[in-house]
Order: C-alpha cells, then structure tokens, then sequence
C-alpha cells in the first residue's frame, strides 16, 4: 500500500516533512514522492493540489485521491480524471484559519439562514458585507455581477476568498466607482496572477490580498489523509468526497 505525492512537497513543507509525519501517524503506509512512482500498481491512493493528468500515468490499483485545491473546478472535467473517489482535505467544521480571515464569531442563534436562489435577493438585501466562499460551478460564475450589487444595501462591502471567477470584475468597478459598494477586499482573483495593468491594482476602495486565506500545515494535511485512509480501508467512504457531477 503506497501514497504518492504529486507536487504538494514543493508548495508546502518538503518531501522530509511528509515522510517523517506520515511515518509517526501511520507507518505502514509507503510513500512516494512525484516523479519516483515507482511499481504503479502499488500505488492505492495519490494526493495533490494542481495535478496534470496529461502527464500521469494510469495507477490501476487507485482507491482515492486527495486534493488540497480550494477548488477542484480546473480538473475535474479532465478527460484523464482517473475513476477512484476524489476527496479534499480540510480540517473537521471547515477551514479554523479561513474563518479567522473574514469572520468574528457569533453565536448561531444571532445568524439568519438563508438558502437556495430564490432567496439570494432578499439575503443581499439586508447584507453589508458579503463574504463569498462559494465554490466555482456553472451557477455560481459571475454571481457578484451588476444584478447583484444592485441587491445590496448602498455602502455595502464584498469580501471574495472564493474563486476570482465569482466576480465580475468590470461590474464591480464600476459599483465601487458610483458608491453601490464602498470596498472590496479580494483574495480570490481571476486571472491569477493579475495582470500588472489591471486597475484593481490601484483602485483606492479595493485590497488586492495574496490568496492566502489558507495556511495548513503538513500535519494537519497527513491528519487528514489519515483519517481517510483508515476510513477506506476499514471500508467506510471518504470523509470529505467530491461529487463530480456537482463540481465540489
């Protein structure tokens, strides 16, 4: 039983870190860092955060993957994908260090629930400050757009850590510039990097942030893989799965 890595040891941490954390947290399983796969057909589970599959090979023994992209909008739709589960790995209850990014805590009594598309007007009616944490789909594209700033209150402020996608980006300037929003802070740009010529640079009510709302660690990306590995093989299901008809 073999995990092979791809890529993640060159955004976060490095290839001893993963060894050495997966080896106190679960021993028996092998890993394999990209490119030394190795015997495919040993290779039971691949864990990655912006994987080409025009370049993997076939892994016939796959039983899960594990992705650690926000999003997983920009592969899921690869002719390539292979067949296995596709999870992500994320900390139980969401994300603790994106909450800390864009919220102060509130107790739920104190929070309205609103839900689905016909109750997205009377939501931003009655919202001063719109946080997007929406994954990207083909009804989500182009949510924050002229229709809906126009739904907000006047003064109202936007906050993406979703997916620059979310915004359409001429819109918004054009809602900062005539006061329907007073700010926006964007974490989540489309495209990325953004161009130098681009006037959210310098626009004077935007924040342009690094796309760092997410900081995990190796740890809790092993705890994590853990967790999932153990669950499958005790033959339970993915803890976190993707459905790929739905796209998150």
């Amino acid at each position: 039983m073999a995990l092979l890595i791809v890529d993640l040891d060159k955004r976060i941490g490095n290839a001893r870190a993963w060894r050495d954390t997966f080896a106190e947290q679960l021993p028996d399983l092998e890993i394999r860092i990209w490119p030394d796969a190795g015997e495919l057909a040993d290779i039971e589970y691949l864990a990655f955060m912006h994987p080409d599959f025009d370049t993997l090979p076939v892994f016939p023994k796959l039983k899960a993957m594990f992705s650690r992209s926000a999003g997983v909008e920009s592969f899921v739709r690869h002719p390539k994908l292979p067949k296995a589960p596709l999870g992500k790995m994320e900390p139980p209850g969401g994300d603790p260090m994106m909450t800390e990014y864009v919220v102060m805590p509130r107790e739920e009594a104190e929070i309205p629930i609103f839900s689905g598309r016909d109750q997205l007007e009377p939501f931003l009616n009655q919202t001063d400050i719109a946080v997007c944490l929406l994954p990207l789909t083909r009804e989500t594209e182009g949510i924050f757009c002229a229709r809906t700033f126009a739904m907000m209150p006047r003064g109202a402020m936007l906050i993406n850590v979703g997916r620059g996608k979310h915004v359409v980006e001429k819109d918004l300037i054009r809602a900062l510039d005539s006061g329907q929003l007073s700010y926006a802070a964007l974490d989540a740009l489309w495209p990325e990097p953004l161009p130098p010529e681009s006037p959210l640079w310098l626009h004077p009510k935007v924040t342009v942030m690094p796309h760092v709302a997410r900081r995990p660690t190796v740890v809790q990306l092993v705890t994590e893989i853990v967790a999932n590995v153990r669950s499958i093989e005790a033959g339970g299901p993915l803890l976190q799965e993707v459905d790929i008809t739905m796209g998150y």
